[in-house]
Order: C-alpha cells, then structure tokens, then sequence
C-alpha cells in the first residue's frame, strides 16, 4: 500500500515537473523502499514453497494424525475470529461511552440555553408590549431614539439566535441518541455473534480431544514415540535452514538494540514455569528449547524486535512461528492455540504474536521457545533476565 501511494506520487511529479521528477528518481530511500518490497514477495514466495515441502514431508501422517492438525487449525482459525469479534466489541463500548459524553453535554447545554432563553423572554415580557412606544414619545434627543432602538433590535436578535441554537442543540441531541442505539444495536449482535463462535471453538476443542485420545490410544503412535520425536526434531532443522536461506537477502530496520546485546536481558516470552530444560535428556531425546507451562490462550510475545519469517503448522510443534532478529538470530514460538500474526508481519519487543496452547497432539497447555544463532540451538536461560 505504501509503495503504491509512492509511485502515484511519481507520476505526478513527472507530470508537472521533470527536472522534480528526476530528482525523486535519484533517491536512494525510494529505491531502498522498492528493494525491500521485492524483497518480502520473494521472502513469502519461499516460504510458500516450504508449506508445500512440509507438506510433503508430513504426507507419511496417519488419518488421526491429519485429523488432528485440521482441528487444531480449526480452532486458530476460530481464536482469531473471536479475538477480531472481541476487539469490535472493545471498540464499539469505547464509542458508546463518548457519545452517551456527548448527550450529557447537549442536556447541559440545553439546560443553560434554556435559562438564558426564559430570562430573555421575562425581561421582554417586562418592559411591556408599549415600552417602545413610550420611548418614541418620551425621547428628546434623536440620538439617544436611535441608540436605544438599535438595544432594541441587537436584543431581539441575540434571542433570535439563542433560539436557534437551542434548536440546533436539540436535533445534535435527536442524532447522538439515535447513534447510540444504533451502536448498542451493533454491540447486542457482536455479542451474539461471540457467544456462538465460542460455542464453536468449544465444539472444536472436545473433537480435538477426541481425536487426540484416539492417537494416543494406538498401540503403533505409542510405540514409535521416540522415533516419531526425532524424526519431529529433524524437520524441525531442516525447517530452520530452509528459512534461513529464504531469509538471507532480507534486512531489518535498524531501529532496535542488536540481538547479540542482549543475553541475559530478554524477557520470557510468557508467564508460566519451566517444566524442560534445553539439552536435558529424556529417554534418549534431547530438546532444543524450553516449555513454559502456562494456561490455555495465556498471551505469547515476542522477545525482541523482528519479523515473522514462519507462521504454519509443523508435525510434533504444532502452530508455531519464527521470528527472525538479523544477524543470525531467531526466536522460535510453538505448541501455541493461534498464531496472530502472519508471514512477513513486523513485530515489536513484548507484542503479543499467539496465544498459548498444545497444538501438536501435546497433553499439556503452554509455550516451547527455542533461540537459534546460525541455525544452531542456543540455551534461552542464558538470555532471559535473571
């Protein structure tokens, strides 16, 4: 959108002035700007072709295994509905406190006009309907005749004018009442609609337990755990040197602290207690990052400046996302219920980019981080703040 607002800028001024034009043309920045488009379109273009070839690789999943993924897509895919349909919610309540502000002025306003209004007309009402003709037979001095009709006159317009106004008042109050009700009308059926999507992701979540009580159920899934873990984590590698080739032609802005300055001052990427350690064996697995136990949609962030290179689902991690820092740097998000944000989406230090969860055919509710330099794991305790 920017950049096209740029470029109908430069048709303008070619237009109207070409030697402005060719200035413009010689700016470095626009052409920064230009690269770097082209550059985040090739960037989803790779990333594209890994869906496809994760997609490949997860093809030996059995029907149970599909099925879980497909709900737990399902239920991102309604988090995120309701996260849209709450935010509605929030806003249209913010509107309809500001207007209901309004009304209240408009009454006190009314209430003011109103007692200047019957002031004016007592005032009136006293000087007698004759007051002016006894002015013309009284006065002696011509000037002070027309002085004193001219009073005359400016009163009966200031009254004139403040009856207008009071009308005016009272048809902004008519609009402002009827924009409320049309608001809180808006509001009844947002809240519907909320009420009915949550019943859904309800629905959706029992059929994900399901699902995941009859996989776990199988003598073959249980059998293999081990070997299904590695094979989980050695996608997970490839993943990772896959996007890291994508992303070796993109640069970030240089508006934040370098990652590498900052080991022992991250922050967690969410609430909850450590339950696995990084390179800490279990049965022959050793894990690359640690896992937050955390309750259901407790918010993710993320823990430095970056953009989301990865945002997809991935057989043993779930929905899980990459932010890549520059030089070498990334964060990795994963068992997560929804992810926020897409592909190529800029993030802030502590934005919230998911919602904690146990997609991945997990039995329990939280977050798995990872940090990789080069490619390589890099144990988050030793960036954490103490």
């Amino acid at each position: 959108m920017q950049l096209s607002r740029i470029v109908l800028y430069v048709i303008a001024v070619l237009m109207l002035a070409p030697a402005a034009a060719e200035n413009l043309r010689a700016d470095t920045g626009w052409q920064d700007q230009g690269d770097h488009e082209k550059k985040l379109k090739e960037l989803k273009r790779d990333i594209s072709k890994l869906k496809d070839w994760i997609h490949d690789a997860q093809g030996e999943q059995s029907d149970l295994e599909k099925d879980l993924r497909a709900t737990e897509e399902k239920i991102q895919d309604k988090v995120r509905e309701i996260n849209k349909i709450q935010t509605s919610i929030n806003d249209t309540e913010k509107q309809v406190d500001e207007l209901e502000d309004k009304e209240k002025e408009h009454l006190a306003s009314l209430s003011q006009q109103k007692g200047l209004l019957a002031r004016q007309i007592q005032a009136a009402y006293g000087m007698g309907r004759e007051q002016g003709v006894k002015l013309l037979l009284n006065a002696e001095d011509p000037t002070t005749l027309q002085r004193m009709l001219a009073y005359y006159d400016y009163l009966n317009l200031a009254r004139g004018e403040h009856i207008e106004k009071y009308r005016q008042t009272i048809d902004e109050l008519k609009q402002t009442r009827a924009e409320i009700l049309k608001r809180n009308q808006a509001l009844l059926e947002s809240r519907n609609t909320l009420a009915r999507s949550k019943e859904t992701l309800e629905s959706q979540r029992k059929e994900r337990e399901a699902t995941l009580t009859k996989l776990n159920s199988s003598l073959n899934y249980k059998q293999n755990e081990l070997t299904r873990m590695q094979k989980n984590q050695k996608q997970l590698e490839t993943l990772v040197k896959e996007v890291e080739k994508a992303i070796s032609n993109l640069e970030l802005t240089q508006d934040s602290v370098p990652f590498s300055k900052l080991r022992a001052k991250l922050p967690k990427p969410t609430k909850g207690a450590l339950q696995q350690l990084h390179g800490q064996s279990g049965g022959g697995f050793r894990p690359s990052g640690v896992f937050f136990q955390t309750p259901l949609n407790t918010p993710v962030s993320a823990v430095h400046h970056g953009r989301v290179v990865f945002a997809d689902w991935l057989r043993g991690f779930g929905l899980l996302m990459i932010i890549d820092h520059g030089d070498g740097y990334m964060s990795l998000y994963g068992y997560n219920q929804a992810l926020l944000k897409d592909t190529g989406d800029w993030v802030r230090s502590g934005e919230t980019v998911a919602s904690a969860g146990s997609s991945g055919g997990q039995s329990e509710t939280g977050l798995y981080f990872e940090i990789r330099h080069n490619g390589k794991p890099d144990d988050p305790l030793r960036w954490f703040k103490k």
